[in-house]
């Protein structure tokens, strides 16, 4: 069999059985296994209660609403109940299908004495429909009976002992029936995903149709009805026993378009007291045992699975929907000694939005953003990114100081002081916060403003990654209903001291209407060396291009300067900040005006070494050029920022995609960075302990500050802070806050 598929194998359960067949079918199902971790099984001896089942389906679903809404999941722990039309999201879409989620009966309700993921197991709520318990219970009870039958002979197929997998089987499995009504062409019926925490779903589908899975060429394959059989799939609890040698596979339901789709899932349950440390011991020692081949045992340590690969290296993914959600992680993290992380836009490069073996609090489901037109603020929970935020102020002709980059979220960049395009008028993003939720290391849920939380408000503004998870932030807005003057300038090499000299100008009679940041990068297009220009002017096209005329008088080989929307002006970066690979940033800065032949070494260093190698070739330094007026109107003790002042920002973006060269690339980056602080301190050698910190914190990855205090007199109020609202130090990623006075 090949190592992808184009069809799902059909495996014949009663050959299975049969002493004549069973070796030619175990065959069968081997490379099912391997190479698809899909298949049909037929001959199940289920048919009639499979037909039986699906026959009583349609009445059930026609309850009435009410009916069926008191059954409803939200009021059980467990997961178990009724889930009403487009209440789940996959893959950051809506799911059209409703469903009623079962589990195995005679567990116990789940009280505060037990473990936190043993609410996970509880009883059933069944809806008030004649038969429904008995229907559940005998479709449980027979296919449970033949799942424990299958997963021995998987272990028979992969040449171990029967009783391998016992050991890794849970007191509840899972049972639904989902409805799928029609809806327009091309609908998600669930979105791409794999199955999580089990160890193999055994699905019973009408005729229908929509079920597809992705094959390793990334085509979609039908998987269509075959009547009486069952549609097994590996979940990726086993994938994650078996080290990944046995992998789950993506799949999705395409929603029909002129027929209601019913189907019943089953979810063979995996222990949910397994360790990550009992699941790798497990894992190595199975692998062993199977009689891959080495070159499979290789590819399977790439198989990115949630339990095992390095990619997924955190123990337990929370996803917040509510700040209750984020009180139970954190209190749950804490009765465990369990590391915390909490994860925005997810734009950390230094590893602050996950953690190694702990958990990870996932705010990508908090995403709603809100306009108050009359106050005329903006308020985004938690996770939104500032693309939400500039789409949604749009629609009211208003616009909040946000972010350069439109998917990076709104979290990280306000609670480190957050530049933008309209900083220049109205200051750094902390400057316009007007309150924030935040859900304390307690528990509690406070609200942070002016007049509640004073101090904590003062802190999360410029320090804030060290307090709590902040579960929403308010912004000031302002009237921005007509479109600015901006694009992309391409120069060639030759013309960067004559541009330098004009960006200096730029600072020395600043407009604080206007601003840039220079790239030096390689062009798109593969021709070699190039000054890319990003520009802003918040006005009229004629007065616009008066700004812009010391450029365009230099003749770029690029112009697109025109007027555009402002929620447009941050997508300029997008296609150089995209997702993937291996990144590091390290924050610059210099002392305004920038001499031009200091440019020139920086610039044609960084050229020499990425174009030798190839690796960097997406790589890039960007410098910002920002009117810092309205910025340094606010006393430096008015938040938590240190740094105020008119020293510019600027960031060496490495991208690469070899492992082995991390370690070598990040030395050259602080060689690069450790260029910028000599030239600083030789342009400024007055600035001392009685001045603000050169380098802004969002610049500055944790333990790799070219400062040795990033938050500056700051720094001892800070301390009070932090033993005020988080004295146990559960937030410690983003440059953590000692309470010792003397470290």
């Amino acid at each position: 069999m090949t190592e992808t598929f184009s069809s799902v194998p059909i495996v014949d359960f009663a050959r299975l059985t049969d002493p004549a067949s069973k070796n030619e079918e175990l065959s069968k199902l081997r490379d099912a296994i391997f190479v698809v971790g899909f298949l049909y099984l037929t001959n199940t001896g289920l048919e009639d209660l499979i037909r039986k089942t699906h026959a009583d389906l349609p009445n059930l679903f026609a309850l009435s609403a009410e009916t069926k809404e008191r059954c409803n999941m939200i009021n059980s722990p467990s997961f178990l109940g009724y889930t009403r039309l487009g209440a789940e999201t996959t893959a950051t879409k809506t799911d059209l299908r409703e469903q009623f989620d079962f589990g195995t009966p005679g567990m116990k309700p789940w009280t505060e004495q037990d473990h936190f993921w043993q609410r996970l197991e509880g009883p059933n709520q069944y809806p008030d429909y004649s038969g429904a318990q008995s229907l559940v219970e005998d479709y449980l009870a027979k296919i449970d009976g033949l799942a424990q039958e299958f997963v021995c002979l998987v272990a028979e197929c992969l040449s171990l002992p029967l009783e391998t997998f016992d050991g890794f089987k849970g007191n509840m499995s899972r049972l639904k029936f989902v409805k799928y009504p029609p809806a327009a062409q091309n609908s998600q019926g669930v979105g791409p995903h794999k199955d999580s925490a089990g160890l193999f779903t055994f699905l019973s589908q009408d005729n229908t149709g929509g079920l597809q899975v992705l094959n390793k060429n990334a085509e979609w394959i039908d998987v269509p009805p075959i009547e009486g059989s069952l549609v097994v799939n590996i979940q990726q609890g086993f994938e994650a026993i078996t080290g990944g040698i046995c992998a789950a596979t993506t799949h999705r339901v395409i929603a029909p378009t002129s027929r209601t789709r019913y189907s019943i899932p089953f979810f063979l349950g995996v222990r949910l007291d397994l360790t990550l440390e009992q699941l790798k011991e497990s894992a190595a020692h199975i692998v062993q045992r199977i009689p891959a081949s080495d070159d499979k045992k290789k590819r399977a340590v790439d198989v990115p699975s949630e339990f095992l690969s390095p990619l997924y290296s955190c123990g337990v993914v929370v996803q917040p929907t509510q700040a209750s959600d984020v009180s139970v992680a954190l209190l749950w993290a804490q009765e465990y000694n369990v590391d915390v992380a909490v994860k925005g836009g997810g734009h950390s490069t230094a590893g602050t939005s996950s953690s190694d073996g702990g958990l990870v609090i996932d705010l990508s489901r908090l995403k709603e953003v809100t306009v108050d037109t009359a106050r005329k603020s903006i308020t985004a929970q938690g996770g939104a990114t500032w693309k939400e935020v500039d789409e949604a102020g749009a629609i009211h002709g208003l616009a909040a100081v946000g972010g350069t980059v439109n998917h990076t979220g709104v979290g990280g960049l306000t609670l480190g002081g957050g530049y933008g395009w309209l900083s220049g008028q109205y200051g750094l993003t902390i400057d316009n916060l007007l309150s924030a939720t935040v859900v304390l290391a307690d528990g509690r849920i406070v609200t942070a403003s002016a007049t509640e939380n004073i101090d904590l408000f003062w802190g999360l503004r410029g320090a804030g990654y060290n307090f709590g998870v902040v579960v929403d932030f308010t912004y000031q807005a302002y009237d921005q209903k007509d479109p600015v003057y901006s694009g992309l300038l391409g120069f060639t090499p030759d013309k960067l001291e004559a541009v330098m000299d004009v960006l200096n100008k730029s600072l020395e009679d600043p407009d604080s209407r206007f601003g840039a940041m220079c790239i030096f990068t390689l062009a798109p297009d593969g021709s070699g060396p190039m000054i890319i220009l990003i520009g802003f002017f918040n006005g009229p096209r004629e007065e616009g291009k008066r700004k812009f005329a010391d450029f365009t008088a230099l003749e770029p080989v690029l112009n697109t300067l025109d007027m555009i929307p402002y929620s447009v002006v941050n997508t300029l970066q997008n296609p150089q900040a995209t997702y993937g690979d291996r990144k590091s940033f390290k924050g610059i800065f210099y002392e305004p005006p920038l001499d031009p032949q200091f440019a020139r070494m920086i610039f044609n260093d960084f050229m020499a070494k990425i174009q030798s190698e190839s690796d960097l070739s997406d790589s890039a330094i960007i410098l910002e050029f920002t009117d810092m007026r309205k910025i340094c109107e606010v006393p430096l003790a008015s938040t938590s920022l240190a740094s105020r002042n008119q020293t510019q920002n600027g960031i060496i973006y490495l991208r690469w995609t070899d492992p082995s060269k991390d370690l070598e690339h990040r030395a050259w980056a602080r060689e690069v960075q450790s260029k910028w602080k000599i030239e600083l301190d030789t342009r400024a050698p007055t600035q001392g302990d009685d001045s603000s910190v050169p380098q802004y914190i969002n610049y500055a990855e944790p333990g790799d500050s070219v400062v040795s205090n990033i938050y500056g007199h700051n720094l001892n109020r800070l301390r009070e802070v932090k033993i005020k609202y988080d004295p146990k130090n559960v937030f410690h990623k983003m440059h953590p806050i000692s309470t010792d006075a003397h470290a």
